[in-house]
């Protein structure tokens, strides 16, 4: 579209600028005591429609600057939403080494069929757990 003017008969206004630093029409300072004005001006205003036919970018311009756009966000989308979505993944069980040997109070290891056989249903012993902390062992 082309620009046009409101009117057909161009009526410059003038716009002067008070003592105090207000900008308004000539007749405003002039009907105010005590503004006073500095020399005014001549404005012509017009109206236009907008923006011009030419001053818009082409289908692929557009189509480029929207891919750019889309990469720069989604980089750093990506980054933030990977951590975040790791949190709500339970830990896998276990690595390769699986339990812990038990020691007696000696440091000796601890085996299963022997122990069975020297003690009783509903015996304890005391024994070496985790970090030689004492655990008592039961069957």
């Amino acid at each position: 579209m082309a620009s046009t003017a409101l009117s057909t008969t161009v009526n410059p206004t003038k716009i002067c600028i008070g003592k105090n630093g207000v900008v308004a029409p000539a007749r405003m300072l002039k009907s105010v005591k005590g503004l006073g004005s500095k020399p005014c001006r001549s404005v012509v205003c017009q109206a236009t429609s907008g923006v011009l036919p030419e001053d818009v970018p082409d289908m692929g311009k557009r189509q480029l600057m929207n891919l750019l756009l889309l990469g720069a966000i989604s980089l750093p989308t990506v980054g933030m939403l990977g951590p975040y979505t790791y949190f709500f993944v339970p830990p896998s069980s276990g690595g390769s080494g699986g339990g812990l040997v038990a020691k007696d109070k000696i440091g000796n290891d601890v085996l299963v069929a022997d122990w069975i056989k020297t003690h009783g249903p509903n015996d304890r012993t005391l024994v070496q757990g985790l970090k030689g902390d004492p655990t008592y062992l039961w069957n």
